[in-house]
């Protein structure tokens, strides 16, 4: 009969370990832990709704506090349609709302994202190269932070732009290598 009193505790502690993303803060306020589990229920609904399901359909999406709100943010990019997106929660209207749009191009479906800076990442690629822009999400406001280009020489000459500026196939390389291991990769994909 003891061992049945241990079962409950423990199985509630792992359902709750289920439901709040690594790092949870163990002090936010309930209103703030009952917010975040109706933004994800509101983003799984979603999410099954606007995933097309077919075989060779790439997906990516994760589920992250990114403006540091308690409340994550929903990052979702298919290759059906060509576009990666990040939304937020409408608790009022118990609805997801559209933050950023932005084209993969011929791009896989590859997102960034670091918690710890407020920032999301949209890589997107074509023929004659790809780019990586980098946006800053505080609070409410969404920010232009920084775009990082790269022209492989096929329609313009090989290298890198900064923000529109030209800069070394070097620095170039070290930028982008600074986004990928630096910032979180989107954890559910089917690539």
């Amino acid at each position: 009969m003891k061992k049945k009193r241990y079962v409950i505790p423990l199985s509630a502690a792992l359902f709750l370990g289920i439901l709040l993303p690594a790092g949870a803060d163990a002090a936010a306020p309930a209103s703030s832990a009952v917010m975040a589990d109706k933004a994800r229920s509101c983003y799984s609904a979603f999410l099954n709704r606007k995933l097309i399901a077919a075989s060779y359909n790439r997906y990516g999406y994760d589920m992250a506090d990114i403006n540091g709100d308690q409340v994550p943010e929903f990052l979702f990019t298919q290759m059906i349609g060509g576009k990666s997106y990040l939304y937020t929660y409408n608790a009022s209207a118990n609805k997801v709302k559209k933050l950023k749009v932005a084209a993969l191009g011929k791009s896989a479906p590859l997102m960034y994202y670091s918690t710890r800076k407020h920032q999301v990442c949209f890589v997107q690629a074509d023929t004659g190269g790809y780019s990586y822009t980098v946006w800053q999400y505080k609070g409410k406001k969404l920010k232009k932070k920084y775009k990082i280009k790269y022209f492989n020489g096929k329609f313009k000459k090989r290298g890198y732009t900064y923000n529109g500026k030209s800069i070394s196939l070097k620095k170039g390389q070290k930028k982008i290598r600074k986004i990928t291991t630096s910032f979180q990769g989107l954890r559910y994909t089917n690539q």
